[in-house]
């Protein structure tokens, strides 16, 4: 239901609840148990959506859409963030702590190998 929710910005009516806009329905889990099962650590990273995190795990770090490439960007303009000012702090988290992570891996485009683009 989310991706109605977000075009409508409330509950969305029947009209806009339909297969096109609103995928069939998967069963989840708690982060929190699968996190303790595994052994990554979740990181808030609040802003593009309502409760998005990234999973840290050994010297890797997916992030999640805290932030898209350039050509993403180029594509399809300014992305979506459900709270912008909350997107600004979850890129300026990532950018005070990135260093401690050989391979940052997000949603969209390429796994960027840290040490390369460090040194």
């Amino acid at each position: 239901m989310l991706e109605p929710l977000y075009l409508f910005g409330s509950f969305p009516p029947k009209l806009l609840r339909t297969k096109l806009l609103e995928a069939e329905g998967v069963p989840v889990r708690d982060l929190d148990d699968i996190r303790k099962e595994v052994g990554f650590e979740a990181i808030p990273l609040p802003g593009h959506t309502m409760g998005m995190a990234g999973i840290s795990y050994g010297n890797v770090l997916f992030t999640a859409d805290a932030f898209f490439p350039l050509d993403v960007i180029r594509k399809y303009g300014a992305p979506y963030h459900l709270n912008a000012g909350l997107a600004l702090k979850s890129l300026r988290k990532l950018s005070e702590g990135v260093s401690r992570y050989e391979y940052v891996v997000p949603a969209h485009g390429d796994i960027l190998k840290l040490r390369m683009l460090l040194t």
